[in-house]
């Protein structure tokens, strides 16, 4: 008789636990790309016409590229999370595709 009710709040625990959040859908903005910070916390950081800010998060050899051509003008598609920068939060955009605007 007690099983039940144990077996159906064990229940709940882990299909709670197990719920996966859906990523954001990615988004596309466009500004300049400028690298901030001292080194060794340099990062390279997007400046939006609109005067929002995001943090470029690169996987792979991307970032040596981008570095290489900053400051520039870049058309950026990401997906936007919240993460710590020097200490404060800050809109970080993991970066899905890059290219320069001319």
């Amino acid at each position: 008789m007690i099983r039940l009710p144990l077996l159906l709040l064990s229940g709940l625990l882990l299909g709670g636990c197990a719920s996966t959040r859906l990523p954001e859908p990615p988004i596309t903005v466009e500004g300049r790309v400028t690298m901030r910070g001292h080194a060794p916390f340099t990062a390279l950081v997007l400046d939006t016409d609109q005067h929002n800010s995001y943090v470029l998060r690169f996987e792979g050899a991307g970032e040596a590229s981008v570095a290489s051509q900053a400051p520039g003008r870049f058309r950026v598609t990401g997906h936007v999370h919240r993460a710590d920068w020097n200490g404060q939060p800050f809109a970080h955009l993991q970066v899905v595709e890059i290219s320069k605007v001319e």
